[in-house]
């Protein structure tokens, strides 16, 4: 949360386009799992007295231990040309600038690198306010709710399986206990002669007209 809030106030330091570090991040976000993953990406020059862009290729090597924890992480980068960047482009481009080609942003290398001034200084805030960024946007809004939907899909099921396993659970450490009440999971039926409903904690939640044992009501 920190990061993002810093983000947002310019208070980081970007290697690439705000738009760029946002791709950058939703893509990471789905390759978790991933033990290698190989990007290209068009990159600050930190060593350049210009400190204008460049092509590297990205690497990030994971390594995890028996139960899926990752325990290792290791970057490399590799500064790569222009011709290289728009074969992978062309043949490979789901490895190339995270979601460009999907949303639409098919530019070379060359191009890339000619808009690189223009591109830092547009952020989020400012492609709402022109046609092309907002088109951009709308894109890559559809393009995450498409992608996200299957993991959207299997938390619902772990959750709705971890709620049956615990209400069957509570069923069979006593059977007589009343159906727990789960949105989306039926209860058990109740056993014969008990009634279906858990009746309140507070008394004075009772209808009047059903007295309590020792309690009179006034006429």
């Amino acid at each position: 949360e920190e990061m993002l809030a810093r983000i947002a106030a310019r208070d980081v330091p970007l290697m690439m386009s705000e738009f760029d570090w946002l791709c950058y991040i939703m893509d990471d976000v789905l390759r978790a799992k991933q033990a290698t993953s190989a990007r290209y990406f068009r990159w600050r020059s930190s060593w350049s007295r210009e400190r204008g862009p460049v092509l590297l290729c990205y690497t990030i090597q994971k390594q995890f231990d028996s139960v899926g924890r990752l325990v290792q992480l290791r970057h490399f980068f590799r500064h790569v040309s222009k011709e290289e960047y728009d074969r992978v482009r062309l043949t490979d481009p789901s490895n190339c600038r995270p979601f460009a080609s999907e949303i639409g942003d098919e530019r070379t290398a060359a191009e890339l690198n000619a808009d690189w001034k223009a591109d830092t200084q547009c952020g989020i805030k400012e492609m709402q306010e022109e046609p092309r960024g907002r088109t951009l946007l709308n894109n890559f809004a559809k393009v995450l709710k498409k992608r996200f939907e299957p993991l959207v899909q299997a938390a619902a099921k772990m959750k709705l399986a971890e709620a049956s396993a615990l209400q069957a659970q509570v069923v069979a450490d006593d059977p007589a206990t009343h159906s727990i009440n789960t949105p989306g999971i039926p209860g058990p039926s109740a056993p014969s002669g008990t009634p279906s409903y858990l009746p309140p904690s507070n008394p004075q939640a009772l209808a009047p007209s059903m007295p309590l044992p020792g309690v009179h009501n006034g006429s």
